[in-house]
């Protein structure tokens, strides 16, 4: 019996190595993901001078801001640290804070959705492909048990198709002249405009997104536990000699449109709940100033929205 036991708890520790081992399996093509953009901005981040104004957020960030011009008009450091909302609202937070230095001024670009969220709501495939993307990065910031439920949750999934796609359909041509690829960032972490050129399939892709009836009546309660882990951020931030201000991402002007009322409801809430300023009121740019998503501007729209919203950051830097 005992011997029987014994082989048990070998097969099973055998086995429990074996898988937790297949979360550091290095594939080759992921390193030129959009997700490896991860590195490079840690990198950005890890080396900045104490005054640098740091983009902090998902996608919307990515794609609608341009940290150069930012930079040349608040003559600033600017680093555009944001890159995917699904990693959630507690990694986004989380995982820039260390880095954080006196006189630093943290501008929260935040989807609609991390406020409405629990702050560990994620894109389970997203968090699982950042743990081999970038490990040293990521594993810090997994301090929740949802997170780690979500990641373990797909991890099989996610390596039988890393395998097909490596060994077998050879993935390593997903990343040519794409958009979202790691090679598509400029040195300071935005979307390198080259690659947001209207195209007839990201007309059509906006064009469904907006079309897509939105309703934002459900804006109406935020999430206590995003609020209060934005508050703790904000302390945190302030502790560190630092500033944060908040910016209400750009809609389609159809959606805007659509449901001013609501919009301007929600921001009132923030207001109302949230103990970091905001710098601007919900706001519209025309449909056809879009890439892809009701989040995502093309080049021309995201060279307006920065000159847009560098008056309101001036604005806050010098009230």
């Amino acid at each position: 019996m005992k011997h029987l036991i014994s082989k048990c708890v070998v097969i099973i520790t055998f086995s429990l190595i074996v898988y937790l081992s297949s979360f550091l399996i290095p594939f080759p093509s992921e390193q030129s993901h959009y997700l490896a953009a991860n590195i490079d901005k840690q990198v950005l981040l890890d080396a900045h001078d104490n005054g640098t104004v740091i983009l902090v957020g998902g996608s919307h960030g990515t794609f609608s801001y341009d940290a150069a011009t930012l930079q040349a008009s608040l003559d600033r450091p600017v680093i555009n640290s944001t890159l995917h909302a699904g990693l959630g609202l507690r990694f986004i937070l989380d995982s820039v804070l260390p880095y954080v230095q006196e006189d630093d001024m943290i501008l929260l670009i935040l989807e609609h959705g991390h406020y409405l969220q629990s702050p560990n709501s994620i894109n389970s495939d997203i968090l699982r492909r950042m743990v081999t993307i970038n490990y040293n990065n990521t594993a810090p910031y997994i301090n929740h048990p949802q997170q780690l439920f979500a990641i373990f949750n797909y991890h099989s999934e996610y390596t039988l198709n890393m395998i097909s796609r490596t060994y077998i359909n050879d993935s390593s041509r997903d990343c040519l002249n794409s958009v979202y690829c790691r090679s598509s960032f400029t040195p300071l972490g935005n979307i390198n405009s080259s690659y947001q050129v209207v195209s007839e399939q990201s007309q059509q892709s906006i064009q469904t997104a907006v079309e897509r009836p939105h309703s934002y009546e459900q804006y109406n309660q935020l999430n206590i536990s995003a609020i209060n882990l934005l508050n703790q951020f904000n302390e945190q931030i302030q502790q560190r000699g630092a500033e944060v201000y908040i910016i209400m991402p750009a809609l389609p002007a159809t959606i805007m449109n659509n449901s001013p009322d609501d919009l301007q409801q929600f921001l009132t809430l923030i207001e109302n709940n949230v103990d970091i300023e905001v710098i601007n009121q919900p706001y519209g740019i025309p449909d056809f100033l879009y890439y892809d998503t009701i989040y995502h501007l093309n080049h021309m729209g995201k060279a307006m929205n920065t000159l847009y919203m560098t008056a309101f950051i001036q604005n806050a830097i010098n009230p």
